[in-house]
């Protein structure tokens, strides 16, 4: 069996499915950063401590960018996974069809028998 690299399984995730993951990612990060802006500006409002309704706005791009970054490496590697499991299956019919060239793409069990 030929090597492969993360890279090249990455390669051939569409572009489409990349910016769903990104925008998944991107929402987390944005979900939680306003609700920590809430939750501590309540705090603030309730203790009267400006400084922490202050240190919430100045913190929220640490915790969008902690929450994003948490999310994206939990889903880009099930997407990964999803499509080696496909390459596999792919790779066995394509065995069980009698291909004589498994590592050449586009080629199929028909065109290569002899």
């Amino acid at each position: 069996m030929d090597g492969f690299s993360g890279e090249e399984i990455w390669r051939s995730v569409p572009p489409e499915e990349k910016f769903q993951i990104m925008a998944e990612a991107q929402a987390a990060g944005v979900v939680a950063a306003t609700a920590m802006i809430v939750i501590f500006s309540t705090i603030a409002v309730g203790l009267k401590l400006t400084w922490l309704m202050w240190g919430s706005l100045l913190a929220s791009p640490f915790i969008f960018q902690f929450a994003a970054g948490k999310k994206w490496r939990a889903v880009k590697p099930r997407v990964m996974l999803e499509y080696l499991a496909a390459r596999s299956a792919a790779r066995r019919f394509a065995f069980a069809s009698r291909g004589n060239d498994l590592s050449r793409p586009g080629s199929s069990g028909s065109h290569d028998r002899e």
